[in-house]
């Protein structure tokens, strides 16, 4: 497809960004794991971000509203990545107890990510036109993947082999600072016309949902818990249950985003034709299945990894690519900063809890399972139940006659490959001639 400059510059800075994403969120735990942290520090660590979400959005809708979205999202971000700084140098100044600092450094950083997700939200929905959203949105997340895939594998094989224990990844923290500088240069080129309106928000219109939207904020705040009361504990159950190292880890990690790429090449084009609604309810259904088959993986039985793994890069694929499509389909133009502020800041509360829960869960509760096995068979429950509120949700980018049964067949009917496709695929791995 062809992309004018601000959505070149957009692409651009969204693979930089994956770099910079796939060495901090990443190994993150790993890195605390590695400095002694508990399961129940783990949790706390997948819960900084949404803890971060719920007390800047609203803020950040707030000065989005008054202040000009583009130089506001520039100062957060320039401000998140500073403060990745400051957790490296914490191992350095705090050796006996690094980890409280990092955590503290760490939910600084996700504040000000988050606190610009209202104005950049508003940014991407006037750039990127919206008859072509499931395509362009597919082309620009297959990119970032592959810059994910190539970033971890290389990341976990110089850890593992290399440059191993905290040096390494103050080294690798640093680099991805750097990369994410440059993500933030390539945004900075996108030109907006939006000019801040400077209307006035009680703050009650926060709390107000209606419609669609509400039903789409309902299903997200059970889906949000089904999913992270387990999310931040399949890299502990690897690592120290599977016994991988992080080059195998790395490598797990690389196949799913393998899979979600080619998952995508598929879903784009059918999100333009059926609609985000099936597509993201076939995802959260595959979703369930991905904590159910991880209670029979064991260091015996990590082969099973290799189709879990592709069976999870293909539902998440999905529903990625839909999820902030029907986010964008279901709120206002004059109100998005608003409603995405308001949406944002209740969908963050379960995944504040969910973490939190799943760790005391996965330290003391036996019941039939325990410890981390206990937390994946009851995300498994969860997320099959979630299921039903996308069901209630109502298509509204995209009005198809197909039913559901039809839309739902050629979602798992495997197209062949033609030759533009082949091309793309070649293109985004790297192997086409120059």
């Amino acid at each position: 497809m062809k992309l004018n400059n601000n959505l070149k510059n957009f692409y651009t800075a969204g693979i930089y960004w994956a770099i910079f994403y796939a060495i901090t969120f990443t190994f993150l735990r790993a890195y605390a794991l590695e400095l002694g942290a508990s399961k129940f520090f783990i949790g706390i660590i997948g819960a900084v971000p949404y803890l971060a979400i719920f007390l800047s959005e609203i803020p950040g809708a707030r000065l989005g509203n008054f202040y000009d979205n583009k130089k506001l999202t520039v100062l957060c971000v320039f401000l998140n990545r500073f403060f990745w700084v400051l957790i490296i140098l914490s191992a350095f100044f705090y050796p006996q107890n690094p980890l409280v600092p990092i955590i503290f450094f760490y939910f600084l950083s996700e504040i000000f990510n988050w606190l610009c997700d209202p104005p950049w939200t508003a940014i991407v929905a006037e750039i990127v036109p919206k008859k072509s959203m499931g395509r362009y949105f597919g082309y620009r997340l297959r990119a970032t993947e592959v810059a994910t895939i190539v970033t971890t594998v290389i990341t976990g094989f110089f850890l593992e082999r290399i440059l191993t224990g905290i040096v390494g990844f103050n080294l690798f923290f640093s680099i991805a600072i750097v990369f994410g500088l440059v993500a933030l240069y390539y945004f900075n080129k996108i030109q907006i016309t939006q000019k801040p309106r400077r209307l006035k928000y009680s703050l009650k219109e926060f709390f107000k949902a209606e419609g669609n939207f509400k039903k789409l904020l309902n299903y997200s705040l059970f889906f949000n818990f089904a999913y992270m009361i387990a999310s931040p504990f399949f890299m502990v159950y690897l690592l120290e249950t599977v016994k991988l190292g992080y080059d195998t880890y790395s490598l797990i990690i690389s196949l799913e985003t393998i899979a979600m790429i080619f998952a995508q090449l598929h879903f784009g084009k059918l999100s333009d034709v059926y609609g985000d609604k099936v597509i993201n309810f076939f995802s959260v259904i595959c979703t369930a299945f991905v904590p159910f088959f991880y209670l029979f993986i064991n260091e015996s039985t990590a082969w099973l990894l290799l189709p879990v793994s592709i069976l999870s890069g293909v539902a998440w694929g999905g529903y990625n690519l839909t999820s902030f499509n029907l986010l964008l389909d279901n709120t206002s133009d004059d109100k998005r900063e608003v409603q995405v502020a308001s949406y944002q800041t209740f969908v963050a509360i379960p995944m504040i809890i969910a973490p939190l829960l799943g760790g005391w869960i996965a330290d003391n509760v036996t019941i039939i399972f325990s410890g981390i096995p206990l937390i994946f068979f009851i995300s498994f429950i969860l997320r099959l139940l979630s299921g039903f509120f996308v069901y209630r949700l109502q298509e509204t980018r995209v009005k198809s006659d197909a039913s559901l049964a039809e839309a739902l067949k050629q979602i798992v009917h495997i197209h062949p490959f033609n030759r533009h496709q082949i091309l793309a695929v070649r293109r985004f791995l790297h192997f086409k001639k120059k």
